[in-house]
């Protein structure tokens, strides 16, 4: 922050920087709010989970600074961290929201398609809201040609809070898949014996050799 200094011809007067207000932390406390000097002082920003930072009060030829706005609650983003939550809630029955838990990712197959062939394919199931999920979540897998097919699916009995684990499905190709035809596979968080569509999904396009 560059500060203006003004000399009188008789006296020198000193005016303060403004101070930053903090910023609110992950567990809902609120920052402080700097106090303002010749600038407006800021008030502190909220981070994920946390109330809004009190704004800084008017010092010597300055005025009041703002509060900073309240963050908002969320899951750990793209390069986020996850965190596992200490005091989590009691074991309810989950039901097909709860499944927002969980993500895919790194779908890949250990070889290449070829006609009357089985291959496993690898994608890992990830928690990430920080709480455990604990009724049965897998991965199922979904193919946009017919010559194609996977297993019903693969079924933890549970996945613990932030970790994220292997999941193996077989794909079986059919002897009559012609060389060259493109797949495409979809991989999606699932729940044993629950239908719930609009759960995370990851893309996979393989080329039948």
């Amino acid at each position: 922050m560059k500060l203006s200094w003004r000399w009188g011809a008789l006296a020198v007067v000193a005016l303060g920087a403004s101070a930053c207000g903090g910023s609110s932390t992950s567990d809902g406390s609120a920052g402080a709010g700097g106090s303002a000097g010749f600038s407006q002082g800021t008030g502190g920003s909220g981070n994920t989970g946390g109330t809004a930072g009190t704004g800084g009060s008017a010092g010597m030829g300055g005025t009041a600074g703002a509060a900073g706005a309240a963050g908002s609650a969320g899951a750990a983003g793209a390069g986020g961290t996850c965190v596992p939550n200490p005091d989590p809630p009691p074991f309810a029955q989950p039901t097909c929201a709860d499944l927002d838990h969980l993500t895919v990712t790194n779908a890949y197959v250990e070889s290449d398609l070829a006609p009357g062939t089985q291959v496993l394919l690898h994608v890992t199931l990830n928690e990430v809201i920080g709480e455990a999920f604990n009724y049965y979540p897998g991965v199922v897998v979904e193919s946009d040609d017919p010559g194609v097919t996977a297993s019903d699916g693969n079924w933890l009995f549970a996945i613990l809070a932030c970790q994220s684990t292997d999941v193996p499905i077989q794909l079986t190709v059919a002897k009559s898949l012609t060389p060259g035809t493109v797949v495409t596979l979809t991989a999606k968080v699932a729940m044993l014996n629950q239908d719930c569509p609009g759960t995370d999904s990851t893309k996979l396009t393989l080329t039948v050799k």
